[in-house]
């Protein structure tokens, strides 16, 4: 990385694999242990959606052969402070860009896809064998989703505050054509 920075470089990111750090142990399992590309020249790249989603990028994408230590969080209470604040606005983002979402849909990602993520994470992706930390890390990020979508489905119970949040969304774009 630091020849990178020294000598420059043709690709405009790099994708890297990210160990995260979670409760005093690198997960290798559990999905937390995965490729990731936030390493990008400055103007070359930018996030779609508003919690770091997608990053597009301008140009080729290179690989380091390296993993990088993410530090994401000193406390649970840090992570859970962080993930409401997260999934409130992820909640508002599907409101944004889709409006009233068909009521299966929400309600299967409220009562369905929670399991299935806590399925995938803990035995597909073998979190078990990170111990109690691969339990927690695997229940913890099922329960995210099931947040975001019990707050979207909040937000539908008030008409006001959907057309609120849409409204926003309209003049945030008219900001962006005036500029």
């Amino acid at each position: 990385m630091l020849k990178i920075l020294r000598e420059g470089t043709e690709f405009a990111a790099y994708k890297f694999l990210r160990k995260n750090y979670f409760f005093g142990h690198f997960m290798r399992r559990g999905g937390w242990y995965h490729y990731s590309h936030h390493l990008f020249k400055r103007g070359s790249a930018r996030y779609d959606g508003r919690v770091h989603h997608q990053l597009i990028v301008d140009g080729e994408i290179g690989m380091l052969k390296a993993d990088v230590e993410h530090f994401p969080f000193q406390s649970f209470t840090q992570l859970v402070d962080r993930q409401n604040r997260y999934t409130t606005l992820e909640a508002r983002e599907i409101v944004e860009v889709s409006g009233k979402i068909d009521p299966k849909e929400v309600e299967y990602n409220i009562r369905v896809k929670p399991f299935k993520l806590f399925r995938k994470f803990y035995f597909k992706k073998m979190g078990f064998r990170e111990g109690v930390r691969g339990f927690i890390f695997s229940a913890f990020f099922a329960w995210v989703h099931f947040l975001k979508w019990a707050k979207y489905w909040e937000i539908l119970q008030d008409e006001k505050k959907v057309k609120e949040i849409q409204g926003a969304k309209h003049e945030m774009r008219n900001n962006e054509i005036q500029m």
